[in-house]
């Protein structure tokens, strides 16, 4: 068995190398503003109210996500991945338990995608923000 420090250093490990390749793609927040819109449609039905996240919460979340793919494809990339990991946790924080896990317990899938697709997206968004330096002191020019 491993033990908790190598554990952590090779999530660290992975997160400063792959993880900055996912926190520097636009991909990233474009795919998650792409799949909150996918379950736009279902979350109107009646039937589904209790499990999805509201249609208006998909909206805003969406262009949330969006905006955070527009800054980082403008070369923003840790403004970025700041606004999206803020988002994602506001996200998580309206939608998490609520419309994700519990979703599952009564078998709807979509959902809970969408909660982990947004928890593994503000893990690395929010890590790549932290551990960016994001000016150059005048020590160093």
């Amino acid at each position: 068995m491993a033990s908790p420090t190598s554990t952590r250093k090779r999530i660290t490990h992975w997160l400063d190398t792959t993880g900055r390749v996912f926190a520097e793609s636009p991909l990233t927040a474009l795919s998650t503003s792409a799949l909150s819109l996918t379950l736009l449609p279902p979350s109107r039905r009646p039937q589904h109210a209790a499990y999805y996240p509201r249609p208006v919460h998909l909206g805003l979340f969406s262009a949330a996500f969006l905006l955070s793919a527009g800054m980082c494809q403008q070369g923003y990339t840790v403004d970025a991945a700041g606004t999206g990991a803020a988002w994602g946790t506001l996200f998580l924080a309206v939608n998490g338990w609520k419309r994700g896990v519990r979703g599952v317990l009564k078998g709807r899938l979509a959902p809970a995608v969408l909660v982990g697709k947004v928890l593994f997206d503000t893990a690395v968004l929010g890590w790549y923000w932290g551990n960016t330096r994001r000016w150059v002191p005048d020590a160093e020019r």
